[in-house]
């Protein structure tokens, strides 16, 4: 049923929309189903809300646009950026997730630098962005992001190149996030 559900999403409210608009749901909507659970840990209830923004950063889409978000790496393009010089991680997570695990051992090899802006939630990472040493930091470098499913990474990269426009490469962010790369 949830299948059945989120494949008529993909539809819902189109049409209403002019001819050649895609609705919100129609491309790049990365639904994760999990078949394996035990029936204690399924949802007993679901709702289904409409909102403004799926994570909350203080910034709306005219500061960043997801339009203008990183371009979306498999797992294996991903690694084998993580391995290319002059490039950054940024990890995009709260930092107990950080401290949970990460990505290291590609500095080792002249890879990426991994950097954790130690945010304890997402609006952190605006004032992050603009202090003067994380600009010094990046500027000039390739930056790869990530997060846990990829959603963060969304408004995150689209903020990063609207603040740092060409004082960056290229901006890419890991498909799916961590849960597609493991």
């Amino acid at each position: 049923q949830v299948r059945s559900f989120s494949s008529r999403l993909k539809t819902w409210g189109t049409s209403s929309l002019p001819s050649g608009v895609k609705g919100p749901f129609e491309e790049g909507v990365d639904f994760k189903y999990v078949d394996s659970l035990p029936p204690s840990r399924a949802f007993k209830d679901v709702k289904v809300l409409p909102v403004s923004e799926l994570v909350f950063y203080g910034v709306g889409e005219s500061s960043a646009p997801l339009s203008n978000g990183g371009v979306h790496l498999q797992p294996k393009e991903y690694h084998e950026k993580m391995e290319e010089d002059n490039t950054v991680i940024i990890d995009v997570r709260n930092t107990y997730e950080a401290d949970i695990g990460k990505f290291n051992g590609q500095e080792k090899v002249g890879g990426a630098e991994y950097i954790d802006p130690k945010m304890r939630k997402s609006t952190d990472f605006k004032s992050w962005l603009s202090k003067e040493e994380t600009k010094e930091q990046i500027k000039g470098k390739q930056i790869l992001m990530y997060c846990t499913g990829g959603v963060r990474c969304e408004r995150a990269s689209a903020l990063l190149k609207n603040e740092m426009g060409d004082d960056v490469k290229d901006v890419y962010q890991l498909q799916g996030g961590i849960e597609k790369y493991i």
